[in-house]
Order: structure tokens, then sequence, then C-alpha cells
């Protein structure tokens, strides 16, 4: 799927912002430092698990 530049831009631009304020949201967070920590690493698991769905859901299969 090819995007034109400008949309691409705004989806940076987006997704920059969006990482900026989520990470800045758990830097204010009191609780446990291995909580926070484990935390803050889910949106990059979901992003993982949702990639490779997608890649498997897309692949060709061969008859």
């Amino acid at each position: 799927m090819q995007l034109p530049k400008s949309k691409k831009i705004v989806l940076v631009l987006f997704l920059t912002l969006g990482g900026m304020g989520y990470f800045s949201a758990f830097s204010f967070l009191e609780v446990n430092a291995l909580l926070k920590n484990v935390l803050v690493f889910l949106p990059f698991q979901f992003g993982v698990l949702v990639y490779i769905m997608w890649v498997q859901l897309t692949k060709q299969q061969p008859d």
C-alpha cells in the first residue's frame, strides 16, 4: 500500500507524538519500577503481535 508523502508525514508525526505522550505519562506514574518497565513495553509487544498476525494472514498460500 503506497501512501502519499503528506499522509506519511502526518502518520509519522502522529505516532511520534503518541509515543512521546505515552512515555511521558509513564515517567510520572508512581508505581513499582518493575511494573512500570513491563507496562512501558506493552505497545511494542502489541505492535509486534499485530504485525506478525498481519503477515501470516496476508501471506500467499502455495496451492
